[in-house]
């Protein structure tokens, strides 16, 4: 039987980079660019995790795809470029078999356009 670490230890340990990790998105998350863009970063530096699954359960490709749309061009406007470590290639589709994921409350497809 695989045991992690005890639980306190694991998740001071997650909390601590997930925050500074986060904390590097924080304009971006407050701008608003995209509804879901908190629960996508989430979901990457803190994913699900459950015991009838042996790996963490990522954000799916899509919310990443939608999150990089909306807000890739406002990070442009300040030179920034979508960082190499959101690359949403690596995430699994939401219809792949082999692969859980998590979707956002209506994936952001019905978001109003921020204006």
């Amino acid at each position: 039987i695989n045991r992690s670490p005890p639980l306190g230890e694991k998740v001071r340990s997650c909390e601590g980079e997930a925050a500074i990790q986060l904390h590097e998105f924080a304009p971006l998350v407050e701008y608003g660019c995209h509804s879901h863009l908190k629960f996508f970063l989430c979901s990457l530096y803190a994913p699900m995790c459950t015991e009838q699954v042996s790996t963490p359960i990522p954000a799916c490709r899509v919310m990443c795809e939608q999150a990089r749309l909306k807000c890739s061009p406002i990070m442009e406007q300040f030179n920034f470029k979508w960082p190499d470590s959101l690359d949403c290639s690596k995430l699994p589709n939401k219809n792949d078999p082999n692969y859980l994921c998590m979707e956002a409350p209506n994936n952001g497809s019905d978001e109003p356009p921020r204006g």
